[in-house]
């Protein structure tokens, strides 16, 4: 009888092509059924019960149960992110509102943290990014992921979250994590940091495959995301986690 893979959740970025490219090797392929979603529904898949592992947005973590954080990596960033950013036409304390991408909290709530705390403004919110409208002069928009190489030429000023938050903090940042249902594969993380590890390696050795009109993907994941979870990005998830509870965004 074949062995039941077992079910793990992961956001369909690019900035997860690492971790791609390990669960993707022939190695490891027996392992894992891989699902495919945003960030924010990775969450919801893992609450619902379809994944005993997901990769899940941090901001996520205060509404999740019975859940354990495992492996040394996580999707971060030490200083700019690139693609988790607000957008305007004009500077954005010039902007009366902000249309939201609801497709991770986590940049949503760290967007409101930053506004607030750092950028001392306090601009109405909108759910969701309009489709098929022209850019308003007076919006600003947080966009995330694969959407912001497609709309940034759009606009004149870009935020980026990371960078805001170094700013702020003096700290790197981690958008999202990996965990495991507590009772369920309790011995899956060092086989999960040997596929990460490896995958890794893959993506810094092998050759350019994509390219945006500023950057390969390569030197999108070198010079911009951070996969390593260390001891500050574990501070920085503390930090952040603090702020939401005392600004009552968790849900």
């Amino acid at each position: 009888m074949a062995k039941i893979k077992e079910k793990l959740v992961i956001v369909s970025y690019h900035n997860t092509t690492p971790f791609m490219a390990g669960l993707n090797d022939e190695k490891y392929q027996d392992l894992f059924d891989i699902v495919l979603a945003t960030p924010s529904n990775c969450a919801r898949l893992y609450q619902e019960g379809a994944a005993d592992l997901a990769l899940v947005p941090v901001g996520a973590l205060p509404d999740l149960q019975a859940y354990e954080v495992i492996t040394d990596y996580c999707i971060g960033s030490d200083g700019k992110v690139y693609t988790v950013a607000m957008f305007s036409n004009q500077p954005i304390e010039q902007c009366s509102h902000i249309y939201l991408d609801m497709d991770s909290l986590t940049s949503v709530k760290l967007s409101r943290i930053l506004l607030e705390e750092h950028l001392h403004l306090d601009l109405t919110e909108i759910s969701g990014i309009p489709q098929g409208k022209k850019v308003e002069e007076n919006a600003a928009y947080l966009m995330i992921g694969d959407k912001v190489f497609e709309n940034e030429a759009d606009f004149i000023y870009k935020y980026d979250l990371g960078e805001l938050w170094k700013e702020m903090t003096g700290l790197p940042f981690a958008f999202a994590v990996w965990i495991r249902r507590i009772g369920t594969n309790e011995h899956v993380e060092p086989v999960l940091n040997e596929i990460f590890k490896q995958g890794l390696a893959l993506c810094q050795n092998d050759a350019d495959t994509f390219a945006w009109e500023k950057m390969t993907l390569k030197e999108y994941l070198t010079n911009y995301i951070s996969f390593d979870f260390n001891a500050e990005k574990r501070k920085a998830k503390e930090l952040f986690l603090s702020k939401l509870a005392a600004m009552e965004l968790i849900s």
